[in-house]
């Protein structure tokens, strides 16, 4: 997974953005800039936070004008979770030939914070053999108005270690059972007719994520990628939101003080497929 440092480092030349050129220099054009750390080769899971800044005439790049609107490319959309009800689907386009990425945004989290913004996050890879990913920013509201492009290269969603996947979903990783059980299996139903988990009580159990029927590891809708992107984005492989229990995996970090990469989370992905009660 790319790193979430908001210092920002030039997508195309890895270099750190400059701050705003003299009092004589002019905008010239845009520049596409991902996260410090983060490159344009990802897998399907990977989110990465995409930025657009103004190039300068004195080869500085800046921040774009406040009076700034980017408008992205159709191929990205924008997908808005929507409540978590029985049945309940979202505006999620279908995969097919082409990479699927999208960005979210996820009111009904309220709990979280909006960190979702310009964050874009990659589903599937498509079918093509070298598949790419050419990302568009147009600029309108400012002098001049313009566009900014950034092409990725995606990989498929990455194999998964079950055994490093064991300690991850544990207490010395992310502590997934605390909420979801030692197995997966999700959490029961109590005396009082309520859910018991993590530090509430709610009307709803945490979701069984094992691979025993009904539960998310046995699912063909969901797959190591979409785990990721679901637990970046607190929204589910249908376009619901994740109920306000779920932490916010942009954010939360591991015991060990880390956040949890693309690959960790294929490898949690590849343990709950081991697990059937």
């Amino acid at each position: 997974m790319s790193s979430r440092n908001s210092m920002l480092a030039l997508a195309t030349l890895a270099l750190p953005v400059m701050a705003c050129g003299g009092t004589d220099a002019t905008v010239t054009g845009y520049q596409l800039v991902l996260a410090s750390g983060a490159t344009t080769s990802v897998n399907a899971g990977d989110s990465v936070r995409v930025t657009v800044a103004s190039k300068l005439s004195d080869n500085s790049i800046a921040p774009l004008s406040g009076n700034a609107t980017v408008t992205w490319s159709a191929n990205a959309p924008l997908v808005t979770a929507v409540p978590a009800t029985p049945g309940t689907h979202g505006d999620l386009p279908a995969f097919g030939d082409a990479v699927t990425a999208v960005f979210v945004s996820n009111p009904l989290r309220t709990d979280r914070p909006n960190d979702l913004g310009n964050e874009l996050f990659f589903l599937d890879p498509g079918t093509a053999a070298s598949p790419t990913f050419v990302l568009t920013g147009t600029i309108s509201g400012a002098t001049p108005a313009g566009t900014a492009s950034l092409t990725f290269n995606v990989g498929p969603a990455l194999v998964g270690n079950a055994t490093n996947g064991a300690i991850l979903y544990g207490a010395q990783g992310a502590n997934c059972l605390e909420c979801h059980g030692a197995t997966g299996a999700g959490s029961p139903i109590s005396s009082d007719g309520k859910y018991h988990y993590g530090d509430g009580i709610y009307d709803y159990p945490a979701g069984g994520l094992n691979a025993a029927s009904g539960n998310l590891a046995s699912d063909p809708k969901w797959n190591a990628a979409l785990l990721a992107a679901s637990s970046r984005s607190d929204m589910d492989n249908a376009g619901a939101a994740v109920r306000s229990s779920m932490p916010d995996y942009l954010a939360k970090k591991t015991s060990s003080g880390a956040l949890l990469t693309t690959q960790e989370f294929a490898d949690i992905y590849a343990w709950l497929k081991t697990q059937r009660q």
